[in-house]
């Protein structure tokens, strides 16, 4: 770890030596009219805006949120890889199947002991020393479990590696709206959203499916070792790539902001930061955001919802073929085909995603979409439980791919609430602090679902999350939410109507 540490100070000194031979060499060849990456360059020097007005979106966004997409895609890979195999990696580590639900569950651990140092943390560094943090740790993780599969007794290793990588989950959740806030204009907004949502999708509906395609129970332990090894490697690689090219091409900010809204924002924040120069002065800012939040009743509604209805999925992952087993003990085959199934609702994760970024944008009204979508979430469950009620395998994989499409829609959704309810607050620091409910849930779903599959039955084990987003919907429906963020942007519009009049 201080290696690594090392050579993130060593790329970004370099870095910082190289920018500013770029900015040099751009100046010396100057035409009269300034590059995309001369201005890149004075990002660290421009200084506060003293009005707001002047917005501009700039190229650099689009390689920004690639970057970005492909370290939440192979960060849902991670976690999306263990669940369909667990049969495998038990007689492979010799352990017991709940043990192996830890390599996910871990990471929700990580999420709730790391929130509250990582939410300060984040609050000194700034936007590109948060992403290199999100992409570095990852890296780190993945290489670490590379090296478990070599070793004779490696699943500590590999536990301690997921631990690791669970710091870039709690990152690269929060990192999806202060991207698009900090880069997209405003009409992008919710599209910038959904690609990044849509990339832990994807990446879970690979991991789901490659492993069990990958290993089975019938293989020698040394072809389980060479073929997870292989792949872990093969990923390690990327992800140095994806952090190598985050080390030069990222920035804090552009030079302009891409809406008017986020321009108010900006300036607060600046100030805000001016007056927080010291760590002491940042701890008393810090507790009193968090004080603010969770004495927000609006807040604390759509934090409970976001916490109740995002681990559905990741529950299915990791426990769905456990629950296969035990109710449909004679197909064979089980393995491969949660994994197929799997693998297609993360894809409809994806796909309802993208389907309601445009929906969201064209109508603009983030919680009656919520509220349809958590309810054909919480119908897909209840599809689940009538499923394996009835013994049928079917009904239970039709019930799984809804719940993946619902939940895909809700997330946007979910993101734009959380946007509106606190702004002008950095969104960075109040996405990584609404975590919180999420980690606890994520970790606490699959938890109890073992234990009522173990003690009780798959008919408990599958009741719990249709429960549960039934609770979700309640909450939503008889709480009026504000939309800060819309209000600030249709008041900046409005004074800028006279001027463009007398234009």
């Amino acid at each position: 770890m201080c290696i690594f540490l090392k050579g993130v100070v060593f790329f970004t000194q370099l870095h910082s030596v190289t920018s500013k031979f770029c900015c040099m060499l751009v100046g010396a060849m100057d035409t009269g009219k300034p590059t995309l990456k001369e201005t890149v360059c004075k990002v660290g020097t421009t200084k506060p805006q003293e009005a707001i007005g002047e917005i501009k979106s700039y190229k650099l966004r689009f390689l920004i949120v690639v970057l970005t997409f492909m370290t939440i895609f192979f960060r849902g890979f991670n976690q999306g890889c263990f669940g369909s195999i667990n049969n495998v990696l038990t007689g492979f580590f010799h352990v017991e199947p709940w043990q192996i639900d830890w390599f996910t569950i871990i990471q929700s651990v990580v999420f709730m002991l790391a929130t509250l140092p990582l939410s300060f943390l984040v609050t000194r560094c700034g936007y590109k020393s948060t992403c290199l943090l999100m992409i570095g740790v990852l890296m780190v993780g993945v290489m670490t479990i590379t090296v478990a599969f070599f070793l004779p007794h490696g699943y500590p290793l590999v536990l301690f590696g997921q631990a690791i990588a669970g710091c870039n989950n709690l990152l690269s959740l929060s990192i999806e709206t202060t991207t698009a806030a900090v880069w997209f204009p405003t009409n992008e907004i919710p599209t910038a959203i959904a690609f990044m949502t849509a990339a832990r999708a994807l990446g879970d509906a690979a991991g789901s499916v490659t492993t069990p395609h990958l290993v089975s129970v019938a293989d020698t332990r040394s072809q389980v070792q060479f073929k997870l090894g292989l792949l872990f490697a093969t990923i390690s690689v990327i992800l140095t790539t994806v952090f190598a090219m985050a080390v030069y091409f990222f920035e804090d900010r552009p030079p302009l902001p891409p809406s008017l809204a986020q321009a108010k924002a900006q300036k607060s924040q600046e100030a805000e930061r001016i007056k927080n120069v010291s760590l002491s002065d940042g701890l008393k800012s810090f507790k009193v955001l968090l004080v603010k939040l969770f004495c927000d009743r609006y807040f604390l509604v759509v934090w409970a919802v976001f916490g109740i209805v995002n681990p559905v999925l990741r529950n299915n992952t990791i426990l769905l073929a456990s629950v296969l087993h035990s109710e449909f003990a004679a197909k064979n085959g089980l393995n491969s085909s949660a994994g197929l199934v799997l693998m297609v609702s993360w894809l409809c994760y994806a796909i309802g995603c993208f389907s309601s970024a445009p929906i969201l944008t064209r109508i603009k009204r983030a919680k009656a979409l919520v509220i349809v979508t958590v309810s054909l979430e919480s119908l897909s469950c209840m599809l689940c439980l009538i499923g394996v009620k009835m013994s049928s395998i079917v009904i239970v994989y039709v019930g799984v791919v809804f719940i993946g499409l619902f939940l895909g829609a809700t997330s946007v959704g979910l993101y734009e609430l959380l946007v509106e309810v606190t702004y002008p607050e950095p969104t960075l620091q109040v996405t990584m602090l609404n975590m919180i409910g999420l980690g606890f849930m994520r970790m606490t779903y699959p938890i109890i679902g073992r234990v009522l599959l173990t003690t009780s039955g798959a008919v408990a084990s599958v009741a719990f999350p249709f429960a549960m987003t039934s609770l979700a919907v309640i909450l939503l429906a008889f709480n009026k939410l504000p939309f800060h963020r819309s209000e600030a942007e249709k008041m900046e519009n409005q004074k800028l109507l006279p001027t463009k009049r007398g234009a």
